[in-house]
């Protein structure tokens, strides 16, 4: 299968009909019986196909004895496909949100799904009222990015800085997430928030330090941050 009809199958084609679909972005019109020939497939396996295609709104059939197949446009299917995705997120919030508990759980979770992380701290951005506090590699950077502005615009205290991997974060003093390589930990523990974010304040002041030396600074300027750092710490307390 080509890696065009594996990402058809993500929108709830077939193996065989995602096959289909590509062949005829490629060639079209055609008939089942040459449809049958390129995929290399048994032909009542392929008409079966093709008439679930139709049913989809995937496919054109030409009226007549050949019944000669096209693809509806791609760009055609794929608005349409969002705008089904859409109503149905629409409807599940509706339905569902409700039910939502809306407790503090205090317990800390794991997980190892990357997806699932990104998908956390995109959540606590959009989520952040007053402070947002992260660290994360380059490519975690990129990904938060868009939503690490929308909380800037938002007044949001934001600070960040690169590392070479894994993701440590805090929002609003009580949304946490860290985590290396395959585990992920997440908690809405206040507690473990604090703890969280003792370690990233000192990172993060590590960080600052570093460039002010690849800056040139001398003592003074880092005994001033320092002080400023210090401050900011007993403020918080």
């Amino acid at each position: 299968m080509s890696s065009a009809a594996q990402y058809l199958t993500e929108f709830g084609f077939t193996g065989l009909e995602a096959e289909i679909y590509a062949f005829l972005l490629i060639e079209s019109p055609a008939s089942g019986y040459r449809i049958a020939q390129a995929t290399k497939k048994p032909a009542a396996n392929t008409y079966k196909a093709i008439e679930t295609l139709d049913q989809k709104g995937a496919i054109l059939i030409e009226e007549g004895d050949k019944r000669l197949c096209k693809p509806v446009p791609l760009d055609e299917l794929i608005e349409r496909w969002s705008r089904e995705r859409q109503a149905l997120t629409t409807k599940l919030r509706s339905e569902l949100l409700s039910t939502v508990s809306t407790e503090l759980d205090a317990r800390i979770y794991t997980s190892r799904s990357r997806a699932f992380a990104i998908g956390r701290a995109q959540a606590m951005l959009q989520a952040s009222k007053k402070s947002a506090h992260f660290l994360a590699d380059s490519q975690t950077l990129d990904q938060l990015s868009e939503d690490s502005h929308a909380a800037i615009e938002r007044g949001v205290d934001l600070v960040f800085a690169e590392v070479p991997s894994g993701i440590r974060m805090v929002a609003d003093g009580r949304l946490s997430l860290l985590g290396r390589g395959e585990l992920f930990y997440f908690s809405e523990n206040p507690g473990f928030a604090e703890e969280v974010n003792a370690g990233l304040r000192a990172e993060l002041a590590i960080d600052r330090i570093r460039k002010l030396l690849a800056e040139g600074a001398g003592g003074k300027r880092i005994a001033k941050y320092l002080s400023s750092f210090e401050s900011n710490l007993n403020s918080e307390e």
